[in-house]
């Protein structure tokens, strides 16, 4: 099917491959109808974004990609003895998107990036990748230095922070709530915790 996709238009066949990564309800369903009506009427449709058949996987795909193009700069790596480990919590399947931009930034290390929401990681060395199924991922404890760092992160973020500017509501346009979690910024470590204590 691809292959026949491809021969009658390359953005329809990146439309469907990259549709089976989204978050779209039944996106099997939708996949199918732009395949058949691709078929059945040739390329010229896509063309039109607002064709019923085009609109859902569009918007779906659209959606993937600004949101592997926003974890490129929200995605905090740890050190773990030796081995970078991140997490994500993504709506859609973003790794196989994420991919090339990290193992390109990161050459020479090896790191982990494990994807809560599906249950999968990247596990890259120098020149091998892999993305398999995980159904856990707990990370080792972060080393004395590790901590030293994830403090010192949180300490240039709020001091850099303009208190007679401070706009919550840009700042999570700009950086949505949902992506805090995963963050070091808005992580504290228990020792932390007991030294903000009242």
């Amino acid at each position: 099917v691809l292959r026949k996709v491809l021969t009658l238009s390359p953005y329809g066949a990146r439309l469907l491959q990259r549709g089976f990564l989204t978050c779209l309800p039944d996106r099997e369903l939708a996949l199918l109808n732009l395949v058949t009506t691709l078929l059945e009427e040739g390329p010229g449709f896509l063309r039109d974004r607002s064709h019923p058949a085009v609109y859902p996987v569009f918007r779906a795909v659209r959606h993937l990609e600004g949101e592997a193009h926003v974890l490129k700069g929200f995605v905090r790596f740890s050190d773990l003895g030796g081995v970078l480990g991140g997490e994500i919590e993504p709506k859609n399947r973003v790794l196989p998107l994420l991919r090339s931009h990290f193992c390109a930034r990161y050459p020479e290390e090896s790191f982990v990036l494990y994807d809560r929401t599906h249950r999968e990681a990247l596990f890259y060395r120098p020149r091998r990748w892999a993305i398999v199924p995980l159904e856990a991922f707990r990370a080792a404890a972060p080393g004395r230095e590790e901590r030293d760092f994830r403090r010192l992160w949180r300490r240039f973020y709020d001091t850099i922070a303009i208190e007679g500017r401070e706009n919550p509501r840009c700042r999570m346009t700009q950086m949505p709530k949902r992506f805090w979690g995963t963050m070091t910024e808005f992580q504290n470590e228990p020792e932390e915790r007991k030294e903000l204590a009242p």
